[in-house]
């Protein structure tokens, strides 16, 4: 076996037998209902099922089939070696275990977005092609079939270049979103066919180096992430508006509500419209660990705020208030 598939399988290993551990706990208490039964966010972010998927490890990009039944998510180990793909649904109203995608483990998933019918996953990896290793990162297609996942199939190179193409969001109408080197770009589907992809807004590539676009299914808001000079630290996220005309407003941070002093990042809203969903490294104030036991700080080294990634939700209601200023 190859050194890198080794550490892989170690990384693997070790990243699942968390993942047992934290089922062990479910199992006195099974989940069910949308969204694992958590008691739904307000207009604040919270941690994203805590203990459960949110385990303090990395854990970003979130999503849902259409019917709630299902979700994916990205985990990594705190050291970035291995993203892997993890799955989750509902089997006789119950929220099943958490598994691996047949797809995801030997190399690593970045990020990944499923169609409006749920039935296809676009996804962004270092997967090898044509037997050779790959430096950055290609967007991957893969269709569900009777058994389960098919064969995953890369995009053209009319989308893939020598640079990272990492895909983020799908529109209703099956339009790819993604971004190279913090540049946005749409490939439109046109006949079950994508077109050559073209930037989302030149004059926003040009004054923000925005990152991982979630477009609302009809077309009519973008969210996405950006580290700028007038932010409130690290990346931020940013909302846009379809105009009448076609064309997009200017950028808005989504405020102090949303983004922290951390690094906030990855959006993505419910099929339902009703959450909106991010990760964020924000973390503890030093001061929750002042004359702690040592078990005690081994506990919150081990839980969510520990300083990786963690995913939050919150309703989307901000969405709406700030199209009514902006629009209106």
């Amino acid at each position: 076996m190859k050194r890198t598939s080794l550490l892989n399988l170690i990384i693997w290993v070790l990243l699942v037998t968390n993942i047992i551990n934290a089922q062990t706990q479910q199992r006195l208490a099974q989940l069910s209902g949308e969204y694992l039964g958590q008691k739904p966010p307000g207009a604040a972010p919270e941690i994203f099922a805590p203990g459960i998927v949110s385990l303090g490890f990395h854990e970003l990009g979130i999503s849902f089939t259409p019917d709630l039944k299902e979700m994916f998510y990205i985990m990594s180990d705190r050291n970035y070696k291995l993203y892997v793909l993890i799955h989750r649904k509902v089997v006789g109203g119950i929220w099943a275990e958490a598994e691996l995608v047949p797809f995801s483990g030997e190399y690593s998933i970045y990020a990944q977005c499923l169609s409006s019918d749920g039935n296809t996953m676009y996804f962004s990896g270092k997967h090898p092609v044509k037997n050779e290793t790959k430096d950055d990162q290609d967007i991957w297609m893969v269709k569900r079939n009777k058994t389960g996942w098919g064969k995953p199939e890369r995009l053209g190179d009319f989308i893939n270049t020598d640079k990272s193409d990492i895909v983020h969001s799908v529109s209703g109408s099956g339009d790819l979103y993604f971004f190279r080197e913090s540049n946005l770009y749409i490939s439109r589907a046109v006949n079950n066919h994508f077109e050559y992809p073209v930037e989302v807004d030149n004059d926003l590539n040009r004054k923000f180096n925005a990152c991982r676009p979630f477009v609302s299914p009809n077309d009519d808001y973008l969210i996405f992430h950006a580290n700028h000079k007038k932010g409130l630290g690290g990346n931020d996220l940013y909302i846009i508006y379809k105009k009448n005309d076609g064309s997009w407003t200017e950028p808005v941070n989504l405020g102090e509500t949303v983004n922290s002093s951390s690094h906030d990042f990855g959006p993505y809203v419910s099929p339902d419209g009703k959450y909106l969903f991010f990760s964020s490294y924000r973390a503890y104030d030093p001061s929750v660990f002042k004359n702690k036991t040592y078990d005690e700080l081994l506990k919150l080294y081990r839980e969510p705020l520990n300083g990786y990634a963690t995913l939050y939700w919150m309703d989307t209601n901000i969405i709406n208030d700030l199209r009514l200023k902006i629009i209106e």
